[in-house]
């Protein structure tokens, strides 16, 4: 009746968060880490099948061993080794109310040796998201968030295996 009962809807977004943390490793070696073109990339050492897109460097299709049947297309948006890396990715299908999102990693080396990390991602969510579920999933991107910053660090100090020792205790 007159739209009193229709619920509220969510901004779509972009949403922002952003996560900080030191690493004790070089710039360049956590670079490495996030490049999709490196072979050392974290998630490709993690098990993730990582391909370039026919005819495109800075875009890749990604697999990752937890979620099969789901392929992540990513875009690489800047890449300016050893400081700055980012990319847009969207999940087919969807994840959740998740419809895309970006990505920009920000890596400075400090004076006493380590680097500097901060990560500064935007999310948007599907049209149609109840208002009343905005705050839950800001809480799951801003965890996530903190989860990838966090394994990040841990490969890069102690390698993959410590990262997968702990895999089963993170929100993935």
């Amino acid at each position: 009746m007159f739209g009193l009962f229709k619920p509220r809807l969510a901004p779509v977004g972009p949403h922002d968060i952003s996560v900080q943390t030191d690493i004790e490793a070089s710039a360049a070696q956590v670079y490495a880490l996030l490049d999709f073109a490196d072979p050392r990339n974290a998630q490709r050492a993690r098990g993730a099948a990582i391909v370039p897109s026919e005819g495109c460097e800075r875009q890749f299709r990604m697999v990752v061993p937890q979620l099969p049947d789901c392929c992540f297309n990513i875009d690489v948006t800047d890449a300016e080794s050893p400081n700055h890396y980012a990319y847009s990715i969207i999940a087919e299908p969807q994840l959740g109310r998740l419809a895309a999102s970006t990505e920009a990693f920000t890596i400075w080396d400090l004076p006493g040796g380590g680097c500097s990390v901060r990560l500064d991602a935007k999310a948007r969510l599907q049209e149609g998201v109840p208002e009343k579920y905005l705050g839950n999933e800001i809480m799951k991107l801003t965890l996530a968030c903190h989860n990838s910053v966090a394994k990040l660090k841990l490969q890069a100090e102690q390698g993959v295996e410590a990262v997968e020792a702990v895999q089963g205790r993170l929100v993935v």
